[in-house]
């Protein structure tokens, strides 16, 4: 008999209640992609931004999470970001640097994909269903002192 995925969806409507429901992650076992996304429901043809979080045991879809500009909806995703243990650098440059959705185009917008060692991470951001920026981060396995990596530099 297969086990069924985990998934959780929130419709509360407000970044605070989204954020009360992170203690649901591990739920989802371990983190395999982020994305966020925008999509029309065929009941309301308003557009919409969702934030997906997949891991090998199911998904949980955030609606009230945004990116792209300084409000409560970038703070939030920051918040599950952190949750996720996804790097500062990362973290901040989906919430706060990617450009705003449009509303008008639904598709995927970016996707922060989880390496095997949980130590490398690659980021995509589209645009209009475009390809624009794909980056690769390795993350070191022992810190090392500023010093060091400055004389490495």
């Amino acid at each position: 008999m297969r086990k069924r995925e985990y998934r959780f969806q929130d419709q509360s409507g407000s970044t605070r209640s989204s954020l009360d429901r992170l203690y649901l992650l591990p739920k989802l076992g371990k983190l395999q992609y982020i994305r966020g996304t925008q999509y029309r429901h065929p009941a309301n043809p308003a557009t919409r931004t969702v934030v997906y979080v997949r891991g090998e045991k199911g998904y949980m879809r955030f609606n009230c999470f945004c990116w792209g500009y300084g409000g409560e909806g970038p703070h939030g995703l920051r918040r599950l970001f952190d949750a996720l243990r996804i790097p500062q650098s990362i973290a901040t440059h989906v919430a706060h640097d990617i450009k705003s959705p449009d509303m008008k185009t639904p598709g995927e917008c970016w996707r922060i994909t989880c390496g095997e060692d949980f130590e490398s991470f690659t980021l995509k951001v589209y645009e209009d269903g475009q390809l624009v920026q794909h980056n690769a981060y390795e993350l070191a396995s022992s810190p090392q002192p500023v010093q060091r990596q400055l004389a490495l530099a």
